[in-house]
């Protein structure tokens, strides 16, 4: 088995203005967890989209399932939260999946809030592919709050690739004989 970890790599819409960055220039930029930064909003309705580059999987490796995570808090009093929608999409932004997160303020700590696990591309019985995770997307909007307009703060966006790596066979060239315990010899 094998785990992939994707990142954001491209800020493919909307304008900058409706989320605001922190730390960065771009969207992806902010929430791929190497620039320290991140993106917010006090109001619903607003929508990022990010784009992910592939695993670049091995010949005969399958995706077993896939999982996609925030790293987010709200930024004003205990009392508020606010309910965040992540879709899962491809690279025309149909969606794959949808979850719900209810984001806290979690003392001001950002905390991790992950969908399910899912084992198909369609909710059914269709496996994942190479080409589902080529091109896949995350889009991410504010759709209520609870007990005010507080900021959503997101910090990290990822999805993570588990898959099977199919075993390799081993070959074993002898030049000469081999005596194994006096009991095979192979010549």
């Amino acid at each position: 088995m094998a785990t992939y970890t994707l990142v954001p790599n491209e800020t493919l819409t909307p304008d900058a203005g409706d989320w605001s960055i922190n730390t960065a220039s771009t969207i992806h930029e902010a929430i791929d967890a190497s620039a320290g930064g991140r993106i917010y909003t006090s109001v619903t309705g607003k929508d990022f989209r990010v784009g992910f580059t592939g695993p670049g999987m091995e010949p005969g490796e399958t995706i077993d399932s896939i999982q996609a995570c925030i790293t987010a808090h709200v930024g004003n009093t205990r009392s508020e939260t606010a309910v965040v929608r992540i879709d899962i999409e491809n690279a025309s932004n149909t969606d794959y999946f949808t979850d719900n997160h209810t984001v806290t303020e979690n003392g001001g700590n950002p905390a991790t809030y992950c969908s399910d696990v899912e084992t198909t591309s369609d909710g059914g019985s269709t496996a994942w592919t190479d080409s589902n995770i080529s091109g896949i997307r995350m889009m991410g909007e504010v759709t209520s709050f609870s007990g005010g307009s507080p900021n959503v703060n997101i910090y990290y966006a990822y999805i993570t690739v588990e898959t099977t790596v199919p075993p390799t066979s081993k070959v074993l060239t002898i030049n000469g004989s081999l005596n194994v315990d006096g009991k095979l010899i192979i010549k």
